[in-house]
């Protein structure tokens, strides 16, 4: 590049006609105006093409974005401005373009440097370009100016942000602009792993359905991790599924967890009387089902291993009610051990130690490497039983009165483990 250098000074008389040196001009918007478009077009742009020119020749898969194009056709092009943009920061550490007085080391300047008579400094000329950019790509979209009004970037290494929103949709972006208050900038805030993990919902055409599910706390999905948003296109079947879980959703449950939700079962959903649109019917999800049944325990489910959960929604509803007074109690490794068990198994074992042991000990035991240990034995030992077929007909009263399981846990009968509250 060096033997091809082509060098611009822009000083505060760069661009300025002699016509405008008298007062009143001083302060006119137009005047302004034409000054910066005049640097950049006639002292800026040669140099940023220069450097694309060579610098190109020696990367020939890259192709040229400013090389060739008047200012006029780089303004009318979001990648033509970042790429002119990039190119100026590279000609300024280049020394090939410099700023007079106000620049006190050659190859290093400041973002508030005046760019030549224009009025403004080099911070606010990008963030104009950028501006430019952002309004390119998002008109595409068709999104109203409201929504162009509500993105606000300043830094051009966010455009790839925009160009990913702008592939949402204007259906979704809609949805997006009315469920965040007409507020897009939080959104705009979070990383391109996000956007691109949320792009993947609107592809699916789920963002409706998170939408409906999470009502007004909608604006909770600007703290969804990217991997959970995934999980929901990747695990989850259906736009009833999504909104069967509701504001569970926040509860961001891991992968494995919404894997086995997706594979609970899900009943045909109905059709419109025309027969062309398919109607939601959360009742009709073993979610809803088990939603319903366990009310405000459902999210304490959601810490459990997915391959609890996988058994736990085979689970009679009977049995689901008969657990929910103990759900609180029972952590995802207790749970675990008992799900290996058929339910009326599982349900006989907490029932038969509620009353043995009492409220203390699922209150204070049950989830410690001692209470989990006499899970563990008591399901293996009625595992073996029910191999064997020996199990009591009634496994419960066996627990609490037999006394067949008491070799199981006698090593923690001398303490209070076992009183009763």
């Amino acid at each position: 590049m060096s033997d091809r250098r082509q060098l611009v000074d822009i000083n505060q008389k760069t661009a300025t006609k002699w016509w405008e040196t008298p007062i009143y001009f001083l302060n006119s918007k137009t005047i302004k105006q034409n000054r910066l478009q005049r640097i950049l077009e006639h002292d800026i742009l040669p140099i940023l093409q220069n450097i694309e020119k060579y610098y190109i020749q020696k990367n020939l898969n890259i192709k040229p974005r400013i090389y060739g194009k008047s200012f006029t056709e780089v303004i009318q092009d979001d990648v033509a401005i970042e790429a002119a943009v990039y190119l100026f920061d590279l000609a300024v550490s280049e020394g090939l373009i410099t700023f007079g007085e106000q620049q006190e080391r050659k190859n290093e300047i400041s973002q508030h440097i005046a760019v030549g008579s224009c009025g403004r400094s080099i911070s606010q000329v990008k963030k104009r370009y950028v501006k430019r950019a952002t309004y390119l790509i998002v008109k595409k979209t068709g999104a109203s100016n409201a929504v162009l009004k509500s993105i606000l970037i300043d830094d051009i290494s966010d455009l790839n942000k925009i160009r990913t929103f702008s592939k949402f949709g204007i259906a979704n972006i809609r949805e997006l602009n009315t469920g965040l208050n007409n507020d897009l900038k939080p959104l705009l805030a979070r990383d391109k792993e996000y956007l691109d993990a949320l792009y993947r919902c609107c592809e699916m055409k789920y963002l409706r359905a998170v939408r409906h599910a999470l009502g007004n706390n909608f604006s909770a999905i600007l703290e969804w991790q990217a991997p959970f948003i995934r999980s929901i296109t990747d695990d989850l079947s259906h736009k009833a599924q999504i909104i069967a879980l509701g504001n569970s959703l926040n509860q961001q449950p891991a992968s494995d967890v919404m894997s086995a939700l997706g594979r609970w079962r899900m009943e045909e959903m109905p059709y419109s009387r025309t027969g062309d649109i398919e109607l939601i019917d959360v009742k009709k999800t073993r979610i809803g089902q088990i939603k319903n049944l366990l009310s405000e325990d459902f999210d304490k489910i959601l810490s459990w291993h997915g391959s609890t959960l996988d058994v736990f929604g085979n689970w009679p509803n009977h049995d689901i009610i008969l657990l929910k007074p103990y759900i609180k109690y029972i952590d995802r490794n207790v749970m675990s051990f008992l799900s290996v068990l058929p339910s009326d198994n599982a349900i006989a074992i907490i029932e038969g130690l509620w009353v043995k042991a009492g409220k203390m000990f699922f209150k204070n035991y049950i989830n410690t490497r001692d209470g989990e240990n006499i899970i563990k034995i008591i399901c293996k030992s009625v595992n073996g039983m029910n191999k064997r077929k020996s199990t009591p007909n009634n496994l419960k009263a066996a627990i609490i009165d037999s006394g067949i399981f008491d070799d199981h846990v006698k090593i923690y009968t001398d303490s209070s483990l076992f009183k009763n509250k």
